[in-house]
């Protein structure tokens, strides 16, 4: 060491004459003298002793995920077990447990081994003895106390696996899986109630113990019963005892019937028909938010059916309607694209099957003549209608109602038309005013004619085409900053996509937009359906998953609610607000009175307030 010192004194000397002490006196720092704060703040994760436990060949096991941090010592430590015994029961991680990693899962002896036995005086609470073999014929109840199972002692002979309960399955549907009866799965697991609860961890015994565990209960049944005693018949099953389901439509509650599930079809081009392809990301991400849905909705006590049907597999979608594949359904949700919907409609109209319109705005051309069609896209003419009802709702009468429209152009004559139609059909007086772009500079002078420096002016910006919108938007912006004038613009949601336009200036005159599909993030029941959406895909939602989701909820709460009442109509089911979209649903008529399919009403309206906030409009 002191020849080290030396050295490094002699390096310094000749430094400083090159004046270049200072950085190497700060390397010489970092380097010999480093800071050990971070050293100080590592902190190993704590072992929690799992709560899981596994038979197998008549050992009993903790089954322990690992975290990053841990090591064998500490697990062991944690569980009372040597670090031989643990590799010996995990010989995949190596000898010396040199390939643990974060996400093994370890068996962890549950009883002590010899060696460890007799390190130790006394066994813990959750020491279990070494079961026994099994006797010939129908064993004996054990004295074990040592396992905190309410069926302790009685099945500890028979080597089991566990089984995590997914949100689709039952009791019912668990036992006949494993070739078992309900009884025996309720008796092994001890169960208080055969209500099962999303990831609840249930012991299935192995296939070569079944028949002799169901003997015993069935021997059970007959044994535990005084002869002269009849059999108690079941008591009756109330609402009260069913799972209530609040179902997400305002003013309607409704009770499942567990014994009439809700049979939906999603026929999406999912594109799986080659394996490892991954599939169509958009209609995956739709598929995926449905699952939530219907996660969500079968835990409120609904029993679903869900019938996944992939368009790619199909030389076309009369194919899949003439198959019978969907025969029965409640509703069916696809197919996506408004040709296919055009070419399916006629099958399913002769059949009786409700279809649901879920992306295409243009698949509302056929509502006249398809009485089993439901639009879910809100279309631009129920925006502008929804904008004539608001500026009507606001009520500050008489006030200044103004549309301003491109000159030219027949898609801007029909979204005047839209405007004006809607404003004429809640008898609101209104001016319109028509300018050409080119014009230039000045015609936020023509527009603030208009306009009442004493009054609210609300203005409908009627176009879809963003270079108007953004010159339009610029002018109103100069009228309401220079001029004062108190503006509320409105628009559909195509206004809301232009990337040319200031966001400043949709503040300034205070946009109001009546939105197809709008996300608040603020809103608690959003987060959830983000915290589980990332929890059981690890990615984020995208828009096609939240429509999903949307669709999903509301058509299996509406097979639902007309199960509970066959006479409710689709349009007689209240506004529905998902995390979305809103649900409100009309029946089209054509102008001879003859009735056709469902068209959703129901806007999301946004306004941009003061100070950059944008606020969901109730």
């Amino acid at each position: 060491m002191e020849k080290f010192l030396r050295q490094a004194c002699r390096f310094l000397r000749k430094t400083i004459k090159m004046k270049r002490i200072l950085p190497l006196l700060l390397l010489f720092a970092f380097t010999f003298f480093p800071d050990t704060s971070h050293a100080q703040a590592y902190q190993a994760t704590p072992v929690t002793v799992s709560t899981e436990k596994v038979r197998i060949g008549g050992k009993l096991y903790y089954s322990h995920k690992v975290l990053e941090k841990q090591t064998l010592y500490s697990i062991s430590k944690a569980y009372g077990a040597t670090i031989e015994d643990i590799i010996k029961a995990n010989p995949s991680i190596g000898e010396k447990g040199e390939h643990l990693r974060a996400g093994t899962v370890l068996l962890i002896p549950a009883e002590p081994s010899e060696a460890q036995d007799r390190k130790t005086s006394s066994k813990t609470a959750d020491t279990v003895k070494t079961a026994a073999q099994a006797p010939p014929g129908t064993p004996e109840k054990s004295n074990d106390t040592g396992d905190d199972d309410k069926d302790k002692g009685r099945f500890d002979w028979a080597d089991y696996s566990i089984h995590t309960v997914k949100w689709y399955e039952n009791l019912q549907s668990i036992a006949r899986k494993y070739g078992m009866s309900e009884e025996l799965l309720v008796e092994f697991n001890g169960l208080e109630s055969t209500v099962l609860r999303k990831r609840q961890k249930i012991k299935i015994p192995d296939a070569e113990f079944i028949p002799r565990l169901q003997a015993m209960i069935e021997s059970g049944k007959k044994n535990d019963r005084p002869a002269d005693e009849a059999p108690a018949e079941s008591p009756a099953v109330t609402a009260a005892d069913t799972v209530a389901a609040a179902l997400p439509v305002d003013g309607l509650y409704v009770v499942p019937d567990p014994d009439a599930p809700v049979r939906i079809a999603l026929v999406l081009p999912l594109d799986c028909v080659f394996e490892g392809s991954g599939g169509n990301t958009n209609y995956m991400d739709f598929y995926s938010g449905a699952l939530v849905a219907a996660k969500n909705m079968s835990e409120k006590g609904v029993s679903i059916e869900l019938n996944v049907i992939d368009t790619q597999e199909y030389n076309s979608v009369s194919e899949i309607a003439e198959s019978g594949r969907l025969d029965g359904s409640d509703y069916v949700i696809g197919p996506v694209h408004a040709k296919q919907i055009q070419e399916i409609l006629p099958l399913c109209e002769s059949k009786g099957i409700d279809i649901v319109s879920p992306l295409d705005p243009k698949a509302a051309e056929y509502l006249e003549n398809g009485t089993r069609l439901i639009q879910v896209p809100l279309s631009a003419d129920n925006q502008y209608e929804d904008i004539a009802a608001w500026i009507q709702e606001e009520g500050d009468f008489p006030c200044t109602v103004l549309v301003l429209a491109e000159v030219g152009g027949e898609s801007t004559v029909a979204e005047m038309e839209k405007a004006t139609g809607a404003l004429q059909g809640k008898n609101i007086d209104y001016k319109v005013f028509s300018y050409n772009i080119l014009q230039g500079r000045g015609v936020e002078q023509s527009i603030g004619r208009y306009f009442d420096s004493l009054k609210t002016n609300r203005v409908i910006i009627a176009s879809e085409n963003e270079a108007f919108v953004n010159d339009a938007v610029r002018n109103l912006n100069t009228l309401r900053t220079i001029n004062k004038y108190d503006i509320h613009a409105y628009g559909t949601a195509r206004l809301r996509g232009f990337e040319t336009i200031e966001p400043e200036h949709f503040h300034n005159i205070n946009m109001h937009l009546s939105m197809a599909y709008y996300v608040d993030y603020g809103d608690p029941e959003t987060m959830e359906f983000l915290r589980e959406y990332r929890a059981l895909f690890n990615a984020e939602p995208t828009p096609f998953a939240f429509q999903g989701y949307d669709i999903f909820t509301f058509f299996t709460a509406a097979a639902a609610i007309q199960k509970q009442n066959v006479t409710t109509m689709l349009e007689d089911i209240p506004t529905a607000r998902l995390l979305q979209s809103d649900m409100k649903f009309r029946r089209e008529t054509d102008g001879y009175g003859r009735i056709g399919g469902y068209e959703n009403t129901a806007a999301r309206r946004i306004v941009y307030g003061d100070n950059y906030s944008m606020a969901v409009y109730e």
